[in-house]
């Protein structure tokens, strides 16, 4: 059955219910509202030495988080809060199993897996089953306006099939942004500009003769290719309203900030062909809180 079609679909967030959390959280709710998912709102907290002189009871905790996911627009039978004790990353990435979107925040800065702000965000990525989704503050609510791929950073198109299939819930446009970069020599070589200049242009005529197949008119498909590297083109050209969308294997070869639209990174098991909308979770009865 097609994931879209699943009755009780779940998106998991986690949150700590800061200013950098709110966005995500915000974000997740959209994306439930869109897909008709049900969202799951995860906090974890670890019980250390001390843990009772600053974190609020348990009771109090749920009900801030009920509060963040009433402000996030999401009605009663919407959302449910699950509150777990561990080590965050850990934690989150299981109880996101049997998901197909994990969203969590972030300070702005995805890449390299060394330099991604945020140990959470970090470990999710890295060892979450399912795409995750890392939504940064500048990320502006509403509907997604494009879906973007990079044949330059997905060489094989492993996220094509992915982002079409959003694009199509979305109605929005599917954007391949592609660059090429030469790094300065002296002496310069004006043949071997012309030559890689055009050999990017043939890759990316190619991505974007793939993408049109997959996509097979049933969305738009815009593109462009630029000069410089991938993370300063992508930084330059994204806006918020933006989603793009990454293979895990990018961020060993790439670091950028970014921090205009949120970061969909499909983990390496994802298939090309996984859909979009959440799967089922069974969720034991004793470790949620409905919505009030």
């Amino acid at each position: 059955m097609d994931a879209l079609d699943v009755p009780h679909p779940v998106i998991t967030v986690g949150s700590d219910l800061t200013s950098r959390a709110t966005a995500a959280l915000r974000w997740a709710a959209e994306e439930a509202r869109r897909s008709g998912a049900q969202l799951r709102l995860v906090t974890v907290w670890h019980a250390g030495v001390a843990s009772h002189e600053v974190m609020p009871p348990a009771a109090e905790r749920a009900a801030m988080m009920a509060d963040a996911l009433a402000d996030a627009g999401l009605e009663q039978d919407q959302a449910s809060v699950v509150m777990l004790e561990g080590r965050a990353g850990p934690t989150l990435v299981e109880a996101a199993r049997g998901s197909s979107l994990l969203v969590v925040g972030s300070a702005g800065h995805v890449g390299a897996l060394g330099a991604m702000s945020g140990s959470v965000s970090r470990y999710c990525v890295r060892h979450a089953p399912c795409p995750v989704a890392v939504v940064g503050p500048s990320a502006a609510p509403g509907p997604v306006e494009r879906v973007l791929v990079s044949g330059t950073l997905d060489p094989e198109g492993s996220t094509f099939r992915w982002a079409v299939r959003q694009a199509q819930r979305d109605r929005a446009d599917v954007h391949l942004i592609d660059s090429w970069y030469l790094e300065p020599i002296v002496p310069s070589y004006p043949e071997l500009d012309v030559r890689v200049r055009e050999e990017a242009r043939e890759r990316h005529a190619k991505m974007r003769q793939r993408l049109e197949q997959i996509s097979a008119g049933t969305v738009r498909v815009t593109e462009s290719l630029a000069s410089g590297h991938a993370r300063d083109v992508l930084q330059a050209r994204t806006r918020s309203r933006d989603l793009l969308v990454l293979p895990y294997a990018a961020l060993h070869h790439i670091s950028f900030v970014h921090g205009r639209c949120p970061v969909v990174v499909l983990p390496p098991e994802v298939p090309a062909t996984a859909p979009v909308g959440p799967a089922t979770v069974t969720e034991p009865a004793s470790s949620v809180v409905p919505l009030v």
